[in-house]
């Protein structure tokens, strides 16, 4: 039988290969497993308590946002700013990019903090999706530059 691993273990694992690493994209990965888990532990409730109402409020994509939407995205917003790795933060969300003032954090974050969170009432799929980046002159970036380069 194979012993099943977290994701944290399987983060760390991977990091070993890296000799020149210094630990900080695996800890920028543990705050957003542990938003996640949060954003998870909510939707869990969501028919329980009124979470599900919608804001008034239409996002860069104009869809309409729900108050889960939006707390996802706060709770994101803030538990990457306080990680310390983040520079700059783009979210489905918010219009501009979050450029994160108390840290010089050396990644770049996009995500959409909870991709299809109309299917919730439906029971259908929904997730957070990021993509990371070097900081780099210009926030926008090749999507080849996305992290992890693999070199095939």
């Amino acid at each position: 039988m194979i012993k099943p691993i977290s994701l944290i273990e399987f983060i760390l694992e991977e990091e070993r290969r890296f000799p020149k690493a210094k630990g900080n994209f695996t800890l920028l990965l543990a705050h957003i497993e542990y938003a996640a888990r949060i954003i998870a532990s909510h939707i869990k409730k969501a028919g329980l308590v009124d979470i599900l109402a919608k804001t008034g409020e239409v996002n860069t994509s104009l869809d309409e946002v729900i108050q889960l939407d939006k707390y996802s995205n706060e709770l994101l917003i803030e538990i990457l700013s306080s990680s310390g790795q983040a520079h700059a933060i783009a979210s489905e969300e918010l219009e501009d990019i979050h450029t994160v003032e108390k840290h010089d954090g050396q990644y770049v974050v996009f995500l959409d903090p909870l991709d299809g969170s109309s299917n919730i009432d439906t029971n259908g799929p929904i997730g957070t999706i990021f993509s990371i980046y070097h900081k780099a002159d210009n926030v926008l970036q090749k999507g080849k530059q996305q992290i992890p380069q693999v070199n095939l």
